[in-house]
């Protein structure tokens, strides 16, 4: 076929009555059907309706600036029959083409402004798109004194947070210390703010908590489980390779763990003396819901009394190919217990004994 397209040569030859019709083995005249375009340069193509496939130069500033200058640019699909920016005709250039971009200058705007672009291809078919200069307030957070009648714009420039908006609505975190307050200032136009809480003001009680039988105010909860003489608290959390347990069967990563003994249970230099335990010997770690055999890695960075266990590690499906049976899964040695305003495992309150594994 492509070589009777070569033979075929220009598509615009004499169309009158008796011109001999291309076949796949003779040149001639060729009428396509409505699914193909045809260029000036007698290229066919297949037909794609218009449309503007990006038109940008639109910007954001805050409220009293002015604008003086929009670069505006676009990208068609294909070359249009008419292209008109805000309503004017664009012509094209002395090559020919149409101009994919417009500067425009002296524009001195100080309020919103919206600019379309809209073409038509040789069968009607239409497209447009906008874009917008618009002006905002500002808006100020952060964290500071009570400079009292010095709330000044060179106090609220000073917050550490600002931004264009259009509202009240916002979400920001800070850390006030002693002695500092939190601010957010907004254009009064927005409204007062308040906060998405009954009172609509910050509240330290909860009236829901209440109604459950539990303290309504946030405050310290004792430990439900306090470890004995001659027990340890023993916690567990993740590390920087995995992923919970799901990617310890990972090749890779599995072989990381077993070379750096990753599966070790870790305790303070100071309990591992008492004990008689080195960096490298095995124990017996045991509670009231299981017992099991592992490693000690012995550091520096633990609080006496507590014990580190990482929580991707003693997994038994047999699906784990490499990581079946290696190390030890914490919640194996943790009772149940369900926070009670939550529902949440309280996987943290379990105490523990360890006693070292000789030979």
């Amino acid at each position: 076929m492509a070589n009777a397209w070569k033979k075929m040569g220009s598509l615009r030859g004499p169309a009158g009555a008796g011109a001999d019709v291309a076949t796949s083995k003779k040149a001639g005249v060729v009428k396509p059907s409505g699914d193909f375009d045809i260029t000036a340069d007698g290229t066919l193509s297949l037909y794609t309706p218009m449309s503007v496939m990006s038109f940008t130069g639109g910007s954001d500033h805050e409220i009293g600036e002015t604008v003086d200058t929009v670069n505006l640019a676009w990208k068609l699909n294909k070359t249009p029959a008419t292209l008109t920016l805000d309503g004017q005709e664009i012509v094209k250039g002395e090559d020919g083409q149409f101009p994919t971009s417009q500067p425009l200058t002296k524009q001195a705007l100080k309020a919103n402004k919206t600019y379309t672009l809209a073409v038509t291809d040789a069968r009607g078919s239409k497209a447009s798109k906008t874009t917008s200069v618009l002006f905002h307030y500002k808006r100020y957070w952060g964290v500071g004194g009570n400079p009292a009648d010095s709330v000044d714009s060179t106090f609220l420039l000073a917050l550490a947070g600002s931004e264009l908006g259009d509202s009240k609505a916002k979400t920001f975190t800070v850390n006030a210390a002693a002695g500092q307050y939190i601010w957010y200032a907004i254009p009064h136009s927005f409204g007062t703010p308040t906060f998405k809480t009954p009172t609509e003001k910050f509240q330290f009680a909860s009236a829901k908590v209440a109604e459950a039988g539990l303290n309504p105010v946030i405050g310290y909860v004792p430990r439900l489980v306090e470890p004995a003489e001659g027990e340890f608290s023993l916690i567990g959390g993740q590390q920087g390779i995995h992923s919970h347990t799901m990617t310890l069967n990972l090749e890779a990563l599995n072989a990381i763990s077993r070379e750096y003994q990753l599966e070790r249970l870790w305790m303070a230099a100071s309990d591992a003396a008492d004990l008689g335990i080195v960096d490298g010997d095995t124990v017996e770690l045991s509670s009231s819901e299981c017992s099991g055999q592992v490693a000690v890695k012995v550091t520096e960075r633990l609080k006496p009394g507590v014990l580190f266990l990482p929580t991707h590690y003693g997994g038994t499906s047999p699906y784990l190919t490499r990581a079946q049976g290696f190390g030890l899964n914490m919640m194996d040695f943790v009772p149940l217990h369900l926070e009670p305003g939550v529902g949440s495992t309280m996987s943290q309150e379990v105490a523990v004994k360890v006693r070292k594994v000789e030979g």
